[in-house]
């Protein structure tokens, strides 16, 4: 069985209280608890992405509802701890240019460079993954 049928199969239980609540609800109507309660822990043991993709619900409000618990770690071996970008010459002397980044936590950070040296720019992304530590 795929991975892709298990989490199906696993969500199935928390898929069915979802979709009959769906088709009993009045109009705006919150999810009541004991459906976010089936449907919760599945988002902490395989995260907040699939679960609330194959539930049709809406993501922020999955990670909102999981309040401060954590989305689980991927091995090491599936980590990205760094990636680099090359490109010609130095892309922050081009006004305009942009870089988000995004922790496993799913923190986010912006930057809008224009004319920023390298060390302001290293220093602000090395800030931000040892924050996320």
């Amino acid at each position: 069985m795929k991975t892709n049928e298990r989490l199906l199969a696993k969500l199935q239980p928390a898929r069915e209280a979802l979709e009959t609540w769906r088709q009993t609800r009045k109009h705006r109507q919150p999810i009541p608890a004991e459906v976010w309660d089936k449907i919760v822990p599945l988002a902490q043991a395989h995260g907040i992405n699939p679960v609330s993709t194959a539930l049709r619900l809406n993501y922020d409000g999955l990670r909102r509802r999981m309040g401060g618990s954590k989305a689980p770690v991927r091995p090491l071996s599936q980590r990205t701890s760094f990636v680099e970008v090359r490109t010609p010459g130095w892309v922050g002397a081009e006004p305009g240019w942009m870089a988000e980044l995004e922790d496993a936590r799913g923190r986010r950070m912006k930057l809008r460079l224009g004319q920023a040296k390298r060390a302001d720019v290293l220093a602000l992304v090395q800030a931000f993954w040892k924050a996320g530590r």
